[in-house]
């Protein structure tokens, strides 16, 4: 399409964010949203399979400065965009029962079929064309908690269009 009608674009992939502002009643997003709302909740949360499920967690303000890059000259590119690090969930739930100062119940679940190991992105376009600034999965852990101790969790969203694969 930009070919055609001459228009100029940038795409950018995030994945896995997490941060202040997202919506904590949507049950649909990432497992560091649906873990800090079941530990303010008092209520066990699942960790499916043994916890080594490894994913890279990308927080949002880091993401959000790239996307102020592309208004400095990033033209007809498609990106991936976000952190480099990447940690297990079992070590994510540790750091949140630390943080939150929490002895919250954790449920073990076995892994889900479709569930995949490890799920990084290729982040080398990223690093030739901007710089991203890592926040530490701490410092954004703690940002994010703090945020959300203030947020009102009593209204969780249900969709009727929710998407729900065979067991």
């Amino acid at each position: 399409m930009a070919q055609v009608y001459g228009f100029d674009y940038t795409i950018f992939r995030p994945h896995n964010l997490y941060g202040p502002g997202q919506n904590p009643n949507d049950l649909t997003k990432n497992v560091i949203n649906l873990f800090m709302r079941k530990i303010l909740l008092r209520e066990p949360y699942t960790i499916l399979g043994d916890g080594s499920v490894r994913r890279g967690f990308s927080y949002a303000p880091d993401v959000a400065k790239v996307f102020a890059q592309a208004l400095e000259g990033l033209s007809k590119i498609t990106m991936n965009v976000g952190t480099t690090h990447i940690a297990s969930i079992e070590q994510l739930s540790a750091l949140l029962q630390q943080i939150t100062k929490s002895d919250t119940q954790v449920e073990r679940k076995p892994l889900r079929k479709q569930e995949i190991d490890l799920f990084i992105a290729d982040h080398s376009l990223q690093s030739s064309l901007v710089e991203y600034h890592e926040t530490p999965l701490e410092e954004g852990l703690r940002e994010t908690w703090d945020w959300m101790k203030k947020q009102d969790i009593s209204k969780p969203i249900k969709f009727k269009e929710e998407i729900c694969l065979p067991k």
